[in-house]
């Protein structure tokens, strides 16, 4: 598990750090087959927002493969190569770090998601009607859109990563990009759909202003996605 630095109760924008002893209960150490089972209950342990951010990881991981294998290849056929093949090679690796990083940030997320819904349904005494719990509600509910929204401009950070992958990546794995790309727009829509359902409780002007930030952002993964697709086509046809 992760948690924000500093106050727990804080909603701003948050760094992240590793806590050990809440390890055993992260989501990253459950199987695909536990995830799923824990999910499909009256019971579930992860939310819409949750299993989103999931999906937006693993379509980092394909991307880092396919980087991976990239820089594989070229380290491969840089022996008594020119300085700028290694270089090349350099390129490749830092790619690599820089999608490990956002994959690493989502994966944060998907776990502190899990632990304010795991800490809602956990605490019945909510739903007594006094201030100290209004407040709360309030706090859950802002930490509710934060979340998704945090993790939705994450994932906007990895669209131009794929486009500088796209000249280094092998040609059988071309198809890996779109399919990345999809994934990401599809995290997007979801998490976006998250933050309306979750913004209904508060002023019109402020529920407003977070919704149109949510709108651009999905408006400019539709057309990163869309470009991603064009290039990657051009690509294919014509690298032998």
């Amino acid at each position: 598990m992760y948690f924000p630095a500093g106050q727990i109760n804080s909603v701003p924008e948050t760094e992240y750090r590793f806590c050990i002893i809440s390890f055993m209960f992260s989501v990253w150490n459950k199987t695909l087959q536990e995830i799923r089972e824990t999910t499909a209950s009256a019971s579930p342990f992860a939310t819409s927002v949750a299993i989103s951010i999931i999906s937006a990881v693993n379509a980092c991981a394909l991307l880092e493969m396919t980087m991976m294998i990239a820089a594989e290849k070229l380290n491969e056929g840089n022996k008594g190569k020119t300085s700028d093949r290694r270089q090349e090679a350099g390129i490749v690796g830092s790619q690599v770090i820089n999608i490990r990083a956002v994959s690493d940030t989502l994966a944060a997320l998907a776990d502190e998601d899990i632990r304010i819904f795991q800490t809602v349904l956990g605490s019945g005494s909510l739903k007594k009607n006094t201030r100290h719990n209004t407040a709360l509600k309030e706090i859950t509910i802002l930490r509710s859109i934060r979340i998704p929204l945090q993790a939705a401009e994450e994932i906007m950070r990895v669209f131009p990563l794929i486009n500088a992958c796209a000249g280094k990546c092998p040609r059988n794995l071309l198809s890996d990009l779109p399919a990345a790309a999809n994934l990401l727009e599809a995290a997007i829509k979801n998490l976006v759909l998250a933050i309306d359902a979750n913004t209904k409780a508060l002023q019109p002007s402020r529920r407003s202003n977070i919704l149109e930030s949510a709108n651009r952002l999905l408006s400019y993964a539709d057309s990163a996605t869309q470009k991603i697709s064009r290039e990657t086509a051009v690509l294919y046809a014509t690298v032998d």
